[in-house]
């Protein structure tokens, strides 16, 4: 991967973060982890109920129209049309959101350059185990990895080990026939998409329109 491409998705990434308002509440290292490591718990989740490794599906919408029926205000063309957007789920979309979280963190800080430049220079590198090993192994390994980041108690997270887990999350996925690429491109999209629905919704809640709690949250 081109250290263009991963600056361009951690770029993105953050920016997508900060127009839903995830970022409109200062949130600490450790609370990042916390968020990385509960997306590799759901991979664990989506495989015990039966998930298959490559598949994603696309469900009913949820949050976003329980977000519009909470506003309780005539909706647009464009909303209603982005509120029956179909929601993608499975274990490729999960592993999708473990990178995006990844490369938004990075985004916010000083290190994408750094960051960059080692996902590239280390691209080639990794082991057999990382690339071959079981679902539950992967999730082992990246959470011990992730956690192993607050090497500085509520100090900025450790650059490198970032990016090993970003590397190892793609190479591992390469190894079991999941287009990650694809996956991060489609939750990316819907993403971009619930970002421009809260970002239009603090506006009404700044109006005293909406009185639904929904700063910081996550559909």
């Amino acid at each position: 991967m081109k250290r263009q491409d991963v600056a361009a998705l951690c770029a993105s990434s953050w920016l997508t973060s900060k127009e839903e308002g995830w970022l409109d509440i200062p949130r600490s290292p450790e609370e990042h982890v916390g968020w990385m490591v509960s997306k590799l718990s759901e991979l664990l989740k989506e495989d015990r109920e039966g998930k298959p490794l490559t598949q994603i599906s696309l469900d009913p919408p949820d949050g976003i129209s329980a977000l519009f029926d909470a506003l309780g205000k005539p909706r647009s063309v464009k909303q209603m049309e982005a509120a029956s957007l179909p929601v993608p789920r499975g274990i490729p979309i999960v592993l999708a959101d473990f990178t995006l979280l990844i490369a938004g963190y990075v985004g916010g800080t000083k290190e994408v350059q750094r960051f960059s430049e080692h996902v590239e220079m280390c691209w080639s590198l990794g082991t057999k185990e990382e690339q071959s090993c079981s679902l539950f192994r992967f999730v082992y390994l990246q959470t011990k990895q992730i956690c192993d980041c607050l090497y500085i108690w509520s100090g900025p997270l450790e650059v490198e080990r970032l990016a090993r887990s970003f590397i190892a999350t793609y190479k591992w996925c390469e190894g079991r026939g999941i287009d990650l690429p694809q996956a991060v491109k489609q939750k990316e999209g819907y993403n971009r998409v619930r970002a421009s629905l809260l970002k239009g919704d603090r506006a009404r809640r700044q109006e005293g329109v909406c009185e639904l709690p929904l700063k910081g949250k996550r559909f």
